[in-house]
This record gives structure tokens, sequence and C-alpha cells, in this order.
């Protein structure tokens, strides 16, 4: 028996083969129950892409569907209007598939004992995914990705040759060189005890970013607006960021950092304050939909809570959420940490993997993991390669790499102007290691 929904594939797919330039964005194969219509979907989207003309005796060959069934198919003659109509009824099936999966869900959270909260917060991201969902695509054959995977790397390839990064350039050329800019889907960790900058690491790479033009989000459970702006204006105009504390100054260096203000105020940067981490995941996904976010930056994990008894659980659900986010939406997540005390107490107080607070989850989830380190935090400014102007080195140990392996950095950290954005020169970099190893006995990299 022929149904309603298999007769308005067929329509659609005889509307594709023989306007095969019309634009089916709205639709993808899984809008497609009968598997020939999906072969045939299949197949005009191919072509579609490379910029070929729908041929049928190379759909015959592909797809090994009859010529006789094909014509058969495309005889069909159907008006635009008609496939208008038709493609709003399919995707309104497609939605009624994915609310009742979704309905089923929660019914089985239910009878699982799952808490209310986290249910409604499920159920409410799953709304919101529906109001745009086009559906997911079938698993692709390695067949099918090669082309992609291809294009890609040659993409990659270019960027880096004409000075830029695999990724996502950070602004920071010693951080690039040896993480190659933030990568999509990843996780990246900032491990940092208090003091040591990572709230100014994260913003100088988010600030850097922004002005790439590139969609940032910047969550600062820790810093107000006003506290970011602030950071960001004593960066650009080379002013001691203890200026807007004091307003120890005249009239006219006021009116030049309005000026400032409003210049840097076109640049995409979001600043987000959302601190319940129920209800932050879903703003995110609002963010990355409607304003097209590239980056997010989260400062700092352990300011997140829940209602769970176990911190260590609780901390590492939370770092393996912000994986599981940053996966399915394909951008780079950067994730702020604080480290143990346990550092305090050593003798070396370079800090380890393993200083991670509730480190064991966290490091699962992380895919890059980068510990801060300043040796004037605790030896005073001896280290400092320019004492004058408050100028340190900040070491930057990247203990953790999926392809990138254990590197580090060292950076200029200009205090005043709470500046990170240079490499150390290699004069500065052997001075400042000998420095170290004379002053201790001893150093490790």
């Amino acid at each position: 028996m022929i149904t309603k929904k298999y007769q308005m594939e067929k329509n659609i797919v005889s509307f594709l083969m023989n306007k095969y330039d019309h634009n089916y964005s709205r639709l993808t194969i899984n809008d497609f129950d009968d598997p020939t219509f999906r072969q045939i979907f299949k197949f005009i989207k191919d072509s579609y892409d490379q910029n070929k003309d729908f041929d049928i005796y190379l759909c015959e060959t592909v797809t090994n569907i009859p010529e006789e069934e094909l014509n058969s198919i495309s005889d069909e003659m159907v008006a635009l209007s008609r496939f208008e109509e038709y493609v709003y009824e399919l995707k309104k099936e497609t939605k009624k598939r994915s609310l009742e999966r979704v309905l089923n869900e929660v019914r089985n959270d239910i009878f699982a004992g799952k808490d209310v909260e986290l249910i409604l917060s499920s159920l409410t991201s799953n709304i919101e995914n529906l109001e745009d969902e086009e559906g997911e695509e079938d698993e692709e054959s390695l067949d099918d990705y090669i082309d992609k995977y291809v294009n890609s790397l040659y993409k990659k390839w270019e960027r880096v040759k004409n000075g830029g990064t695999v990724g996502i350039s950070t602004g920071i050329k010693g951080l690039d060189n040896i993480c190659g800019g933030l990568i999509d889907g990843s996780l990246y960790v900032v491990g940092a005890r208090p003091s040591m900058g990572k709230s100014a690491f994260a913003l100088n790479m988010a600030w850097n970013i922004a002005k790439q033009n590139i969609p940032v989000s910047f969550y600062s459970l820790e810093m107000s607006e006003d506290e970011i702006i602030n950071r960001i204006i004593a960066r650009e105009m080379k002013i001691n960021s203890f200026m807007f504390r004091s307003m120890n100054c005249e009239e006219s260096k006021i009116k030049e950092v309005i000026k400032k203000a409003k210049e840097i105020r076109s640049k995409p940067l979001y600043i987000g304050k959302e601190s319940n981490p129920k209800y932050i995941f879903n703003k995110i996904r609002q963010d990355i939909r409607k304003k097209h976010i590239k980056v997010v930056f989260i400062d700092y994990l352990q300011l997140f809570h829940t209602k769970s008894d176990n911190r260590n659980i609780e901390i590492g659900a939370i770092a393996q959420s912000f994986k599981n986010l940053a996966w399915e939406s394909k951008i780079p997540i950067v994730l702020l940490s604080q480290l143990s005390r346990n550092v305090e107490y050593r003798t070396n107080k370079r800090p380890m993997m393993a200083d991670l607070r509730e480190s064991g989850n966290i490091e699962q989830a992380a895919n890059v993991i980068w510990l801060l380190y300043r040796d004037s935090v605790y030896e005073g400014t001896d280290t400092y390669i320019d004492p004058f102007n408050k100028q340190d080195v900040l070491e930057v140990l990247q203990v953790k790499g999926r392809d990138e392996g254990i590197n580090s950095t060292y950076l200029s950290y200009e205090l005043p102007t709470s500046t990170i954005e240079k490499e150390l020169i290699e004069e500065d970099k052997i001075r400042y290691i000998n420095f170290i190893k004379e002053k201790k006995g001893g150093y490790k990299k």
C-alpha cells in the first residue's frame, strides 16, 4: 500500500531530479524513509555539492537503481508550489519523530528516578533544538568522507603557509606554536593557583580572537563587565589598569578612555554571567545559534555548583558536560580551573597535572591542559625581565595534548596593563632559565 509519506518523498525526489539546481538545503537524507529515495537524494546532493549536472545514467551506476525505475520517478511532474508544500510536510514528519524520541527519553528518565530539574533542563534544550532541527545525517563511510578530508587538509595547509594557524589563532604566537591554535570540538583547561594570571591569560586570548572579528563568549564569574572592559582598554591604550580604581587622572585621559571604549564596541565579544550549570549550557547553545559564537571561555570551573554531595563527582560531571558541548557544537571551549593547595607545600612550586583540583575527572575530559606559573609570585621580582615596567615571565606548561604532546612556552606578562601577547625573545628566555637554575639548584622544563 502506497502511503501519503511515500508519495511525498517520491514527489520531492522527482522535482529535484528535474530541477537539480534547486535549493534543497532544508532537506537531509534522514527526512526520507524509503531506501530508494534516500539513495537518489544522496546522489542529487553529492552532484549539486560538486557543481555537476544530474545524470540519470550515472545515478543508475552509483545507486544500482534500474534506469526504468529512475525514469518512472522522474516522470512525476511536480510544480514548485507543491514541492514547497511537500517539503514543509516532510519536515513536520521529521520533527514529529524527533519529538517522540525526546518524550521517550523524558519518560525513561522519570522512571529511572533522575533529578526533575535536570530532566526539565534537558527537555528545554531538546525542545529548543527542535525549532531549528534539520535532522541528522547518516553515518558516513570512509569513501564518503575522504573528499571533505582532502578539502579541509588543503585549507589548513594554505592557512599555515600564509602565516596562520590550523585552528583559531589565540593571538599569542608562543602559544599558537605549541598548540596550532584552538581546534574545533576541543576542551582546553587552563589551571593555575591564585594570582598567577589565568583570568588575564584567558581574556587576552578572547580579545585577540574578537579582534579577528570572530564571535567570542566570555563567561566570568569573578569579574564584572566593567572590570573586563577596563582590562581591555588598559591593554589597548597601554595604561595602568589601577587608574580605573583610583580615577587619579586628568579629564583629558578620561576622554581618551571614552573614545577608545566607543572604538572597541563593534568587536564581537559577548560577556556572560550565568553561574548555574543547569542553564549555562542552554545559554551557550542559544548564543551559538543566534550570535554564531565560535569560541567560549569559562572563568572558572570551581565557581559552579550543583546539589551533588560529592564535589569530586560534581566538578568532573560539569567538566565532561563542557567537553560534550564543545564536541557537539564543533567549537573550542576554554575552561579555567583552580589548582590544589598541595602546590604550596612543595619546594618546587611549578605545577603538575596532578595539582588540578578534583583532577582525575578534569584530566579525562580535557583535550589540552595548560598550567600557568610565575616564579615571581613566590620568589619576588628578581625574575622580572623588565623590573622598571613590571614585565614578568609567564610560563605556560602544556602537560596534555591530544596531538600536540607535552611542551611549554615563555610569555611576557606586562602586569600594569594585564597584557600577555608576546613570546620571550631567545636572549631573555635563556637569561630567565639560567636564573632559575642558579637560584634553585636545578630546573626541569
